[in-house]
């Protein structure tokens, strides 16, 4: 049972637990500890968003249950009934009125499939830098060095790092055992066979 409160090396002790156990199963399966952790934080950080207004949060809540096999938290079933009533009782005809509109108004889509495509490797290039350069701190000359390998404003890099973040539960702070993430989800490394794999 996967539980919100690990650390993050906990939640990959757990990943290295299973994938040694089950070694047929990709690293990158959502439903996989490590992944099911990052979006049970991913879905306290949709909640929110859900409470501020934002009601697409619910539909990406419910994607992020069935792309992990989680089962959906009390606030996503209830939002969902209350909903879908909503149209099935004809009290709206507009299914963008009761579940969210899922492009913001004002974005343009250009801006959205760029922030998309860049995102996780602006991330991942900050991750690279802190593992390299110890000396580097996370302000804004990391961000300034992301920005020009990006061709990208600074305020935009760390938008897009803090993005990242939210939606994973990865955070900067935690460089060390997030680029074992992505080394692990290329394939650059397995996890090493412990003697006594804890059994999930």
């Amino acid at each position: 049972m996967v539980n919100k409160n690990w650390t993050i090396e906990e939640a990959q002790a757990a990943n290295d637990a299973v994938l040694l156990e089950s070694p047929e199963r990709s690293f990158a399966d959502p439903t996989l500890p490590l992944s099911q952790w990052a979006a049970l934080h991913n879905l306290d950080n949709l909640h929110t968003q859900y409470i501020q207004g934002n009601k697409f949060a619910l539909m990406q809540a419910i994607r992020e249950c069935a792309r992990c096999d989680l089962v959906m938290p009390p606030w996503v079933g209830s939002a969902f009934r209350k909903a879908f009533d909503t149209i099935a009782n004809y009290k709206s005809d507009n299914w963008n009125e009761v579940f969210g509109d899922p492009i913001p108004k004002g974005a343009h889509l250009n801006a959205l499939k760029k922030k998309r495509n860049l995102k996780y490797a602006v991330h991942l290039e900050a991750i690279n830098i802190l593992q390299a350069d110890v000396e580097q701190a996370i302000d804004a000359g990391l961000f300034e060095r992301i920005a020009e390998k990006f061709h990208i404003g600074k305020t935009q890099a760390e938008e897009y790092c803090r993005d990242v973040e939210k939606t994973t539960g990865f955070f900067l702070r935690e460089a060390r055992a997030v680029s074992q993430f992505y080394d692990r989800l290329n394939g650059q490394s397995k996890p090493k066979k412990r003697r006594n794999p804890t059994k999930l």
